[in-house]
């Protein structure tokens, strides 16, 4: 019985210091280890200690909006353009083909946001995985009417 219950406090005590693993899964969303989606937010106050991974994720989250506003912008755009002329027997202008051409251009852009957004995860998963180093100031014996102990002040 005793094995039982020191490999339980054992164990326990592993679990105990297990660090949070966060996962990246396509659209730019973050997911944390029980599978529940973070908030950007909440993505950016947990890399507030990693200076270099919250640059990356705030150029991804940057290049997404920037993405997003080119291909939803210019295919709005572009098709009233070309329906505008299309449907007053005109002639297709060349500004309805510019504008879809600039939609396009969002493709290449909002490709290259994730993996800047996947990089700033993985960073904040490897700091998480470094053990925090903590220097101990003082340690002092101490004797009192209870017993004998000995104090660390870190």
């Amino acid at each position: 019985m005793k094995k039982i219950i020191c490999l339980l406090v054992t164990l326990l005590s592993i679990t105990g210091f297990s660090q949070e693993v966060y996962k990246f899964k396509s659209g730019g969303r973050v997911f944390d280890s029980k599978n529940q989606k973070i908030s950007p937010e909440e993505v950016r106050s947990l890399l507030v200690t990693n200076q270099p991974a919250l640059e990356l994720y705030e150029a991804g989250r940057n290049k997404k909006t920037f993405g997003n506003i080119l291909l939803y912008g210019g295919f709005v755009s572009g098709i009233y353009l070309f329906s505008k002329d299309y449907f007053n027997g005109k002639k297709v202008g060349d500004e309805s083909y510019l504008v879809i051409g600039l939609a396009l251009l969002a493709i290449p852009i909002k490709i290259g946001f994730s993996k800047k957004i996947k990089k700033a995860i993985e960073m904040l998963n490897e700091d998480n995985l470094k053990p925090k180093t903590t220097s101990i100031e003082s340690t002092s014996f101490i004797a009192n009417n209870n017993g004998v102990g000995v104090s660390f002040t870190f």
